[in-house]
């Protein structure tokens, strides 16, 4: 295995000066916004520099069946890269996700 994810995590946890992991976890019926991917990313701006790792809840995601599976590969493939994402050990490789403040 690489040190890919640790590596991220303690590069943006020193830049970020910050050890907070934000969870992922839409909940339609507590989320301002309509659209999963926009409710993501929304937060993923407001704490791009606050925080050094996020956590989607791939259970929140399969809850919302094929368009909650799409709103997630959607966060992962938007270069919204930058902070470690780390999900379940046998979820897809791709969770490990990267959200660069500079995009």
């Amino acid at each position: 295995m690489s040190d890919g994810f640790p590596k991220k995590l303690a590069e943006t946890a020193e830049r970020n000066m910050s050890l907070l992991c934000v969870g992922l976890d839409p909940d339609p019926s507590r989320m301002a916004l309509d659209d999963v991917f926009d409710f993501n990313r929304e937060i993923i701006d407001a704490t791009k520099e606050l925080v050094c790792a996020y956590k989607p809840n791939l259970a929140f995601y399969e809850a919302l069946g094929l368009p909650g599976l799409k709103a997630l590969q959607q966060t992962v493939e938007a270069g919204l890269t930058g902070h470690p994402v780390r999900g379940r050990q046998h979820s897809h490789p791709a969770s490990i996700l990267h959200v660069d403040r500079h995009v």
